[in-house]
């Protein structure tokens, strides 16, 4: 059986997150990649879901990532642009 990989920003699009989000769990260590050379791939069955849910899905996970201190700047999009 071949191991599909995919890009993390098409790993984004099957989370339904943003790329960057993609990136920081990455980083992190939630999910596991592979190099190949300078391109940074993802097992694609590491992002499916799972009998065993992975630990970027866990309620806490998304807590975290939600009011993340790093995102503030987003959350106040509405006064940087002078939106009501």
């Amino acid at each position: 059986m071949a191991v599909e990989y995919i890009t993390p920003k098409e790993a984004a699009a099957i989370l339904r997150v943003h790329e960057r989000t993609v990136r920081r769990w990455i980083r992190e260590g939630r999910i596991r990649t592979r190099r190949f050379g300078r391109l940074i791939r993802i097992q694609k069955s590491e992002i499916e879901p799972s009998a065993e849910q992975p630990a970027w899905a866990s309620s806490e996970s998304f807590r975290e990532d939600w009011s993340n201190p790093l995102d503030a700047d987003y959350d106040k999009w509405r006064e940087a642009y002078g939106v009501r």
